[in-house]
């Protein structure tokens, strides 16, 4: 039988419901089960352990963790791109300005 993406997405909510709960050492497998609307021994097909069904959750929340800090070394680069942008309008509107001036005192 081929695991079915729809039931181990069902089966990771609801552990991740009974884990934020109960906490690792209370969650059990059988709650999980009953959350996810499903039986005891289909949580096992999928996800053998507890163990195994922690580590998805966790791995996917660093990933999404990382992202996150990914999305924000992004957002601080285009900040200083940002402020080296501005300094360089500063200095050439200082530029525009004298060499305006330059030119109309020729004139």
């Amino acid at each position: 039988m081929a695991k079915d993406k729809k039931t181990e997405d069902q089966i990771i909510e609801a552990a991740h419901k009974v884990f934020q709960e109960e906490g690792y050492a209370g969650a059990r497998m059988q709650k999980i089960a009953d959350t996810a609307n499903i039986n005891k021994g289909l949580l096992h097909y999928y996800f053998k352990s507890k163990d195994k069904l922690f580590f998805t959750i966790f791995s996917t929340a660093v990933e999404k963790m990382l992202g996150k800090i990914s999305e924000l070394k992004k957002y601080k680069q285009l900040e200083a791109e940002h402020n080296r942008l501005k300094k360089m309008y500063a200095e050439l509107s200082l530029l525009h300005h004298a060499f305006k001036d330059a030119v109309e005192k020729k004139l």
